[in-house]
């Protein structure tokens, strides 16, 4: 008969305090010299560029470098391989208080879209196509997104009051294109996603993506702490037999808490207003109840956690 060993209480405590101290000596990294000598955290999402050399990543944000005291190179090493893509930011101006950066990207989600787990989500966003994969005469009646290019062009104005490195306050305003260029195949279905991840999928699916928007970031006071406030609206492509609204607006409350020198966690709510085709219930003009599309409302919360070395 086998006995249970007891456990330890004291064993327990010091594995939990092994883990937090490995966590916090992860968080803490120390920084090169040029982010040392920074006065204070900085905003993101902005057109300023960070100091020439600066690597930062995090648990979902991309993975950034600036090889150029004007460029910025960013991917997301999570999706990299579901998604090949390249983001790259350029400053075209720098004025005083004003900043002026273009804001690039190519990207290919057919590699996400046409293959099974691990490297893409057939079956899940779209058909698994199993029957037509046994019988080629069928392949017509399989809507498998085909091998799709997606090109995206941007520009981010922004207006900064205090030094360029850490900006007590800015005002960013920003507007993008995205248009996805079919290479061979058909352009598949309409997924019936969540809204960020129709956004997402837009240009590769329906054609084509615009976004306009505004964002606001401060730091109140203690170096350790910004707020930001970034209202958002997006027209996607619609198909003629689509009758879902095209406009889709997004807004974000959230704030940066400095952990140490090189990271910081981020963290958000997202509201979104879009339609998906919902319906409510209500009392028509005769007395009797009908069923009317509404749009849909939905709160995301994130939280990152990133590092800047």
């Amino acid at each position: 008969m086998r006995t249970r060993r007891a456990r330890c209480p004291a064993l327990a405590v010091a594995r939990v305090a092994i883990a937090v101290a490995t966590l916090w000596g992860i968080l803490a990294l120390p920084a090169p010299a040029h982010a040392r000598r920074d006065t204070g955290l900085g905003p993101r999402d902005t057109a300023l560029l960070a100091p020439r050399g600066t690597l930062s990543i995090g648990l979902f944000a991309p993975l950034t470098y600036t090889p150029r005291a004007d460029v910025e190179l960013a991917v997301h090493p999570l999706v990299f391989a579901m998604a090949p893509h390249l983001g790259v930011k350029v400053r075209h101006l720098g004025a005083g208080d004003l900043t002026l950066t273009g804001d690039y990207g190519l990207s290919l989600p057919s590699v996400a879209l046409r293959n099974e787990l691990p490297l893409g989500l057939r079956g899940y966003l779209t058909p698994a196509c199993k029957v037509t994969d046994h019988d080629p005469a069928l392949a017509d009646s399989c809507q498998l997104p085909g091998w799709i290019l997606v090109g995206r062009a941007g520009v981010l104005a922004t207006l900064a009051t205090g030094a360029r490195a850490a900006p007590r306050r800015t005002l960013t305003l920003g507007a993008d294109l995205a248009v996805g260029a079919l290479l061979a195949g058909d352009r598949g279905h309409a997924l019936g996603a969540w809204p960020w991840l129709e956004l997402l999928l837009a240009p590769a699916i329906d054609g084509w993506r615009a976004r306009v928007g505004a964002a606001w970031d401060e730091a109140p006071g203690p170096r350790w702490l910004r707020v930001r406030a970034a209202v958002d609206t997006f027209l996607a492509a619609r198909r003629a037999d689509d009758d879902r609204s095209p406009i889709t607006l997004r807004a974000e409350l959230g704030g940066d808490l400095r952990l140490s020198r090189s990271a910081r966690v981020a963290l958000s709510l997202y509201y979104w207003n879009s339609d998906t085709r919902a319906q409510a219930i209500v009392e028509g003009d005769d007395g009797h109840p009908d069923r009317v599309f509404v749009r849909s409302h939905d709160l995301l919360p994130w939280a990152d956690v990133i590092w800047a070395f």
